[in-house]
């Protein structure tokens, strides 16, 4: 699968929420998660425990760029999350634990996120879902518009995901 992502810090998260009931076409959840990042050899991949959901065990390779960037990655979704990261654990060393509580709207085939990052501050991130009806033009125009009507500035745009700047806030 593949996707096409876009993260900035967001310096008013009221006023994004307000925004984004505005423009989304449907407000989805608000559910506190907590990804468990394992060292792997290639990539990243971390399970992601989410209050009253299935867990997911992820795994993603995504470039280091600030503007919107394509990501490729699987899912795969349990009901058994306890038991598949002690296998894990077993298998990887652990290398991080990230909780959020994400905020999740729709608009056309974007999700929008809303993220209060533990350690990190508040976060709004776009993800077009790149499919056949939905190709890399529209998904790249999709987010552009998107990055308008929020206002987010290039100062403001990360180039990295939320493991690599807590990496970066602790190691300096």
């Amino acid at each position: 699968m593949e996707n096409l992502e876009l993260k900035a810090r967001c310096h008013d998260l009221s006023a994004a929420h307000d925004k984004a009931i505005t423009i989304a076409s449907q407000w989805q959840w608000r559910r506190v998660q907590s990804d468990t990042y394992f060292a792997v050899p290639e990539g990243k991949m971390k399970l992601r425990e989410v209050e009253d959901a299935a867990a997911e065990l992820i795994t993603y390779h995504r470039p280091a760029q600030a503007h919107a960037k394509y990501s490729a990655y699987q899912i795969y979704r349990t009901e058994a999350a306890e038991s598949l990261i002690n296998t894990l654990k077993n298998l990887f060393p652990v290398e991080m634990v990230i909780r959020k509580t994400r905020t999740l709207f729709l608009w056309k085939e974007v999700r929008i996120h809303l993220d209060e990052v533990e350690g990190l501050g508040d976060y709004i991130e776009f993800e077009a879902v790149i499919t056949n009806h939905a190709g890399r033009d529209q998904a790249r125009t999709h987010l552009k518009q998107l990055q308008i009507a929020f206002d987010i500035s290039v100062e403001d745009l990360c180039a990295v995901g939320y493991y690599e700047l807590l990496q970066q806030r602790t190691h300096g």
